[in-house]
């Protein structure tokens, strides 16, 4: 065992615990040079103190164990890869770390109320293209820009001239479930063909409930419960799916009073956010969120205010 350290010396220079160093033996992530046949002794080289500190620095970064072992296998444009991919993840972390911090400052800081301006429309049938699926909530935001670019693409394949901006139909979205069931469309002047994932809907007319929430689409929770609330004291029924439509805010006009509405939080992290997808978070700032409703309800037409309070956190 000559130039060998033991492993508890070895585990003095690596830094590295010697329960660590017996896991990843186990693993075949780093064997040792050397086992006494006799006593099952480990024995280590200093030539692999190298791979021992970038295991160690890389978990330290929380990199899984299996991209470890690729990097540990020298492929230099898979190793780069690798390291990119998972700096993007602790980007992400980072943005949603700093995002919870601002939220709980903002609950520290006892906000008023948002109000929200609750409107009534009537509608007319709308052919959309759209692509439906099963989503996990943390991948609504890469769903929906993957859907947009699918969709957007076939439409312009086949010529056919869109009629709004997209939105989203929430089918079911129930809080405890793991998935949601969300559909991504932009209304068209005329149908499309399917192909692939893109299938031909039409969304029904009637009466339809409004409301703008502005700021980011994690705070959206308050907009529903005001139109629920709304809703339910102007004698009216769901009529089908919810929808939201993300926008950009329209400007201020110098002459419109300051108005009294939610206080737009901090930017929120990009995988979270309804179309902000691997590109980046989400151009739009507002969502104009719909529900359709059956019955004349107690007032007819027109609008009205809801108030709620903080959004959960």
């Amino acid at each position: 065992m000559r130039n060998l350290l033991p492993i508890g010396r070895f585990s003095e220079v690596c830094r590295l615990s010697i329960p660590a160093l017996r896991h990843y033996d186990e693993l075949g992530l780093l064997p040792p040079a050397a086992v006494d046949e006799d006593t099952g002794y480990r024995y280590y080289s200093l030539a692999q103190a190298g791979d021992a500190e970038r295991i160690r620095t890389l978990r330290f970064l929380e990199m899984p164990l299996p991209e470890i072992r690729t990097v540990l296998a020298g492929d230099a444009a898979r190793t780069r890869q690798i390291l990119e991919n998972h700096r993007d993840r602790l980007r992400e972390s980072a943005d949603r770390q700093r995002y919870a911090i601002a939220l709980l400052d903002s609950m520290l800081r006892e906000e008023p109320p948002m109000t929200y301006e609750v409107h009534l429309r009537e509608t007319q049938p709308q052919p959309a293209a759209s692509v439906r699926g099963q989503v996990a909530r943390a991948e609504i935001g890469s769903f929906f820009g993957t859907a947009l670019t699918e969709i957007c693409s076939l439409v312009a394949e086949q010529g056919v001239r869109h009629a709004g901006p997209p939105f989203t139909i929430y089918h079911c979205a129930d809080a405890k479930e793991a998935e949601v069931d969300m559909e991504v469309a932009v209304p068209v002047a005329e149908p499309v063909e399917p192909a692939g994932r893109v299938g031909a809907i039409v969304v029904p007319g009637g009466l339809i409930a409004a409301t703008t929430h502005a700021g980011p689409y994690q705070e959206v929770g308050p907009a529903y419960r005001a139109l629920a609330e709304w809703i339910q004291e102007h004698g009216h029924e769901y009529a089908g799916p919810r929808r939201s439509a993300p926008r950009r805010p329209a400007p201020p006009r110098s002459e419109r009073p300051p108005r009294r509405s939610q206080r737009p939080l901090p930017d929120a992290p990009r995988i979270e956010t309804p179309g902000g997808g691997p590109a980046g978070r989400s151009r739009f700032r507002e969502s104009r969120l719909l529900v359709a409703l059956r019955g004349a309800g107690k007032g007819g037409l027109g609008r009205g205010e809801a108030r709620h309070g903080h959004p959960e956190r």
